[in-house]
């Protein structure tokens, strides 16, 4: 019996682009799939887009429901899904024809509960034929961390992957903060000993203007302090010897986070609020770390970086990357 895919796609206020998306899942040359829309108390046209596409296409189910986020509706379509394994699209992206058969192929050669492809934000850089390349990328828990986190790779998104199911058995998507893919990168891993990789870019990821990256700081950022509890307990529990992991990656993404508020607006009240809050979160996670517990030791001195990378990490106006920033790429890694 032929395995079947289960394409999940959470749904918001996606009019402009959903269409593509669907039409992209529909295409596929793995034809054993089954897709799983779920609307997220849309306001637009997308309730409309979807249900005629599933008045004329059996494969697909749609389902809505009251605004609740992202994780929400992923969960919701993890439980209406029937697919021996899973794989998530968002609403306003879309994958190239060879997605999933290129990351099923590739699973399935390896022996791997989760095969992850790359993804371009660039349309002419999308690989549009079948790649039959793939590696292993295999370690302990956190080697395997290390390895992914360090690649080319989006290995902390949950989309470009495709997952066993059995995997989502005791695991889902946390609710309530918009970091959930950072968690779930850890639950997954944890139980895997390897992941095959493709180097294929067959994901289309798009840069909505309402994106965790592009939006405008706001009251949903302080979530980051939600994912960070919920991250030190899982590395409490269940890796006490390696927290050491969880305080660096966990610095460097408050640190993102305090640059985006201090480029958006640094004498707005909320975003000094939350430089604030990162910076006296930063000082108890940089103890063991020399330098870093330098740069936390008061306020002004912080400020002073934020400012300094701010500016470093501006693009020139030819669309490179400075010197500069290619430097410090590589020195934070």
């Amino acid at each position: 019996m032929t395995d079947l895919v289960s394409v999940i796609v959470p749904v918001y206020n996606a009019e402009n682009y959903l269409a593509e998306c669907i039409e992209s899942v529909l295409q596929q040359t793995f034809t054993a799939i089954e897709l799983i829309l779920v609307d997220d108390g849309s306001s637009d046209r997308s309730v409309e887009i979807a249900e005629a596409y599933a008045a004329k296409d059996a494969r697909i189910r749609f389902y809505t429901q009251k605004n609740q986020g992202q994780s929400s509706a992923r969960n919701h379509g993890i439980r209406q899904s029937s697919g021996n394994y899973l794989l998530f699209v968002d609403s306003d992206d879309w994958i190239t024809p060879y997605h999933v058969e290129e990351l099923y192929q590739a699973l399935k050669a390896t022996n791997s509960r989760v095969a992850m492809s790359c993804f371009s934000k660039d349309q002419q850089q999308l690989s549009m034929t079948f790649n039959r390349e793939f590696q292993v990328v295999k370690g302990t828990f956190i080697e395997l961390a290390n390895k992914l986190y360090q690649s080319p790779f989006p290995a902390m998104s949950a989309w470009c992957k495709l997952y066993d199911r059995n995997l989502f058995k005791d695991v889902r998507f946390h609710e309530g903060t918009i970091y959930e893919d950072g968690i779930l990168f850890y639950e997954i891993i944890d139980q895997i000993e390897q992941m095959a990789v493709v180097k294929s870019n067959s994901y289309y990821y798009r840069t909505a203007e309402n994106s965790t990256l592009t939006s405008k700081i706001s009251r949903k950022n302080f979530d980051v302090f939600k994912k960070n509890a919920i991250l030190q307990k899982f590395f409490e529990e269940k890796h006490p010897d390696q927290m050491q992991h969880f305080y660096h990656r966990s610095l460097n993404l408050n640190d993102v986070i305090a640059v985006k508020s201090y480029q958006d607006d640094r004498k707005n009240a909320l975003n000094k609020e939350l430089i604030e809050a990162l910076y006296q979160q930063n000082k108890i996670f940089a103890k063991s770390f020399i330098l870093r517990k330098w740069l936390y030791s008061n306020l002004f001195l912080y400020r002073s970086f934020l400012f300094t990378i701010s500016k470093v990490y501006a693009i020139n106006q030819e669309g490179n990357e400075s010197k500069i920033k290619k430097i410090i790429r590589k020195v934070v890694k």
